[in-house]
């Protein structure tokens, strides 16, 4: 084989190998341009790692406000019930003393009416009886006149006994319009509770 033949196959060789090269360089710029978007796509994972554990944070936070929140508003809601509760305790242990003292009230004034009638009666047989006595001679005389006045006595007694009796019913309607205002006040708390 001749020079020129083997120069000229050597260069064939370096041709093909300068193919080879430039079809390697070629490929190395390929993975490094995959290189460089991976890195750029490593780079935005990491981004959105560190943002979406931002947000996790926030997240678990706000669940926490919200979880505080809401025991907060059962305590409340139970402190609410508890007072309401006591109030309306209170209320019937009130309703039920007031009704008590009403029938206490009751009996002491009828007790009263009874023993102010009897010491009445009592006073005026021996009222009549002394002005019996004492007007027996003159009962022919004065016997209309007599009359007029055991009629007065006895308008006098009713009056009296009138008197106290309405005395005894005003008393007892003051305090059945106070337990009506109370049982109205219980029943108004309540209903204003249930809507709460």
């Amino acid at each position: 084989m001749n020079k020129s033949e083997q120069f000229s196959k050597i260069i064939d060789k370096f041709e093909e190998e300068l193919i080879n090269l430039q079809s390697a360089l070629f490929t190395y710029q390929k993975i490094e341009d995959l290189s460089s978007q991976s890195r750029r796509i490593i780079e935005v994972f990491k981004e959105n790692v560190i943002y979406l554990k931002e947000i996790s944070k926030k997240e678990e936070q706000q669940q926490e406000q919200v979880s505080n929140f809401l025991l907060e508003l059962e305590k409340k809601q139970e402190s609410i019930a508890q007072k309401q509760q006591k109030a309306y305790d209170n209320i019937q242990l009130l309703f039920s003393q007031i009704s008590e003292q009403d029938k206490v009230h009751k009996y002491e004034l009828s007790k009263t009416l009874d023993t102010n009638f009897e010491i009445i009666s009592r006073s005026n047989k021996d009222f009549y009886r002394n002005v019996g006595d004492t007007l027996r001679i003159k009962l022919e005389d004065y016997k209309s006149e007599i009359k007029r006045m055991i009629e007065g006595e006895r308008v006098q007694i009713r009056e009296m006994i009138e008197k106290e009796n309405q005395k005894s019913l005003k008393e007892q309607n003051k305090i059945k319009i106070l337990l009506y205002c109370l049982l109205g006040l219980v029943l108004l708390l309540f209903v204003f509770s249930i809507f709460k």
